[in-house]
């Protein structure tokens, strides 16, 4: 008897001292919607973190971790910019079956086509192509970015083909606006123009009209660049007209960003 409560206590200590990947998983759940906070969010990747070290294939933890990071990168210290955005394009690429982010640089674009045709998972396909891009946008690599609008427009291609309507409508958001940014940037690619950057942009309206930064990225990519005031507004009032739920960090942040752009 004696020996069965040993083994009893014994076996409550060792659950308690090392926790299940799906109590830490609950856990980090928990605090997801106050994670505007950054300690929280630290909490939070730190939580995510420690579930994946338990289950190193969960390509699922490796998405919301580079999630997680790109948020950290947004809201954290600008001098924790840079390195919360590698460890973004790091897990997405990981997820994608990459050693690291550095493959999209080097592989040719046939290579990095061929490659992206085996790839089904929206999450690594947005969040590598988002921190990466934000990566190359804070150095300075010229040779680099005159040849990588290719790349990351065969990033976005393949997520709407895989799920157009993933995180309201993230390929079609994030194509419009690298059609508008690159077509003002005076690059020659023939997909690049304001006119095929309103069709992705009305497409992610249409798609996800709840999800407040399609207006934001509406009013500032395409609207301010076709020097269209009326329209620029009439999406930046629309975005605050709307509540936060049910994307709370990102639509707080796109309130945020609506004010910026109405006061400049």
């Amino acid at each position: 008897m004696r020996r069965l409560l040993w083994l009893l206590i014994v076996f409550s200590w060792t659950l308690h001292a090392f926790p299940s990947a799906a109590g830490l998983l609950e856990e980090a759940e928990a605090l997801l919607p106050e994670r505007l906070g950054v300690a929280v969010l630290q909490e939070c990747i730190e939580l995510y973190e420690q579930a994946l070290a338990i289950e190193p294939d969960n390509t699922e933890l490796m998405v919301m971790l580079a999630q997680l990071w790109h948020e950290h990168a947004i809201l954290a210290s600008t001098s924790l910019r840079q390195s919360s955005l590698q460890y973004a394009a790091d897990y997405a690429s990981w997820a994608m079956g990459l050693p690291s982010y550095i493959p999209l640089e080097t592989m040719s674009l046939n290579e990095l086509e061929s490659f992206l045709e085996g790839v089904d998972d929206p999450g690594a396909l947005l969040w590598a192509a988002d921190s990466w891009g934000k990566l190359l946008q804070g150095q300075i690599r010229k040779a680099i970015t005159i040849w990588a609008p290719s790349r990351f427009r065969s990033l976005y291609q393949r997520l709407i083909e895989v799920d157009e309507t993933y995180f309201g409508a993230a390929g079609h958001r994030s194509m419009g606006a690298l059609m508008a940014q690159t077509r003002v940037a005076g690059l020659a690619f023939p997909w690049a123009s304001l006119e095929n950057a309103r069709e992705h942009l009305e497409r992610a309206l249409e798609i996800a009209p709840e999800y407040l930064p399609n207006y934001v990225v509406f009013a500032e990519e395409y609207a301010q660049r076709a020097r269209d005031r009326a329209l620029f507004v009439e999406l930046l009032e629309r975005a605050l007209e709307l509540p936060i739920d049910p994307y709370p960090v990102w639509n707080a942040l796109a309130h945020d960003d609506a004010r910026r752009l109405l006061e400049d």
